[in-house]
This record gives C-alpha cells, sequence and structure tokens, in this order.
C-alpha cells in the first residue's frame, strides 16, 4: 500500500514538473500536452474509481496551488475525469493501446472545453470555434501522441505492482 503510494505521488509531482517546467521549451502549434490527463485517465481506467478519483483529486490540487488561478477547479474537474474514468475498468485490456488513447483523447477535449468554458466564456469571449480550432485540438492531438509512451510506461508500472500484489498475497493464503 505504503508503494503504491510512494509510486502515484511520485508520478503526479513527475507529471506535473515535466507539464509545467519542461514542456513549455517544446510548444507545438502554441500549446502543450496535458500529462496529467494522461495520468489520472490512465490510473481511472486501470485501477478504477476511487484510483482515478484520488490521483485526480492531488493533481487537479497541485495545478491549482501553483496556477495562481481558481483553488479548486482544476481539483474538481481532475477529480470528476478520473472518476468517470474509472466507470471504463471492465473494458480495459492491457493489450488495446487504442481504448486508452481514446479515453485519454476524450478525457483531454472535456478538461479542455471546460476550461475554457469557466473562464474564457463567461468572461464574455465567445470566440469558442476559434479557441477550439487553435488550442483545444492541438493540444487533443499533442496530448494524445505524447500519452502512447507516457501510457505505456504507467501500464508497465501498473503491471509490476499487481504482479508485487499477487505474489504478496500468495504467499498470505
Amino acid at each position: 500500500m505504503i508503494r503504491k503510494v510512494l509510486i502515484g505521488t511520485g508520478a503526479i509531482l513527475g507529471c506535473f514538473l515535466l507539464q509545467t517546467n519542461l514542456f513549455p521549451a517544446f510548444r507545438l502549434a502554441a500549446v502543450t500536452p496535458n500529462l496529467l490527463i494522461v495520468l489520472v485517465a490512465s490510473c481511472g481506467f486501470m485501477r478504477g474509481q476511487t484510483s482515478g478519483m484520488l490521483v485526480g483529486f492531488f493533481s487537479g490540487l497541485l495545478l491549482d496551488a501553483f496556477s495562481g488561478g481558481v483553488l479548486g477547479f482544476n481539483m474538481l474537474l481532475y477529480t470528476s475525469i478520473g472518476y468517470a474514468n474509472g466507470y471504463f475498468q471492465r473494458m480495459f485490456f492491457a493489450d488495446d493501446i487504442k481504448f486508452p488513447v481514446i479515453m485519454i483523447g476524450i478525457s483531454s477535449l472535456i478538461s479542455s472545453s471546460l476550461t475554457y468554458i469557466a473562464f474564457y466564456f463567461l468572461n464574455g469571449d465567445f470566440a469558442f470555434w476559434n479557441q477550439l480550432r487553435r488550442v483545444v485540438i492541438p493540444e487533443l492531438i499533442y496530448t494524445m501522441l505524447l500519452s502512447i509512451p507516457l501510457y505505456r510506461l504507467i501500464l508497465a508500472v501498473h503491471t509490476h505492482l499487481e504482479k508485487t500484489e499477487s505474489k504478496r498475497a500468495s504467499k498470505f493464503v
């Protein structure tokens, strides 16, 4: 249990640091990928609603704490995305890469769209189609492309943790 918490904390911090410090230097079409969405969605459909919700909560809290924006918006958004992805745990198969990439893409689209609506649209910026074309879609594509190697890494860690848990459980039986 402690191992999972430490690995989860390290994954959240690692994705946060890469997303906020390294990837802004590699902007494509003026956007950066959303690595935390990849992590939150992956934890949701790999480990279930509770895990997705917890990873989402702490990822969003970290983003809110260091963004200087509205405290709680990303926390609520990422928690909801992690929880919603947990509903698809039964559909998750480690061999199939299409399902995770599609779920990560949908999560990214929802996150970017809701962020636009909350921060721009409600302030009178009604250029949704322009924002969709210039920011949301490029970020979606960039995130989905980077989700493939990042997902494979998350899957390898998940598989290792599952094997370790099953070995420990068999020792007690």
